[in-house]
């Protein structure tokens, strides 16, 4: 009975925990797609502009980019976090950020 009672103790930790996360994730992606948004309203070369899209990116990518990195350190290369990953920095590189 006490193994019943702290498997359901552990169960509804594990599902707060979850929602938290689930939470942050959300308000991450909420932010940066507001900040995506905003750098359409801005002058074509302004630096705000760059540091609003690396800003955006991070939110929104960084999760993907160390996954990335994690998979090439175990041998996954070309999976297809790792091609989202190249495609993105090279849209960075070219000065296609909204891409």
């Amino acid at each position: 009975m006490r193994k019943i009672k702290k498997n359901s103790k552990s169960q509804g930790l594990a599902r707060k925990v979850q929602k938290i996360k689930n939470t942050k994730d959300l308000l991450r992606i909420l932010i940066g797609t507001f900040l995506y948004i905003i750098t359409f309203f801005l002058n074509d070369n302004s630096s705000v502009k760059f540091a609003l899209f690396i800003i955006a990116f991070i939110l929104v990518g960084s999760k993907v980019l160390i996954k990335s990195a994690k998979n090439i350190l175990r041998g996954q290369v070309f999976d297809e976090i790792f091609l989202m990953s190249v495609a993105t920095i090279g849209a960075f590189a070219i000065k296609q950020y909204p891409e």
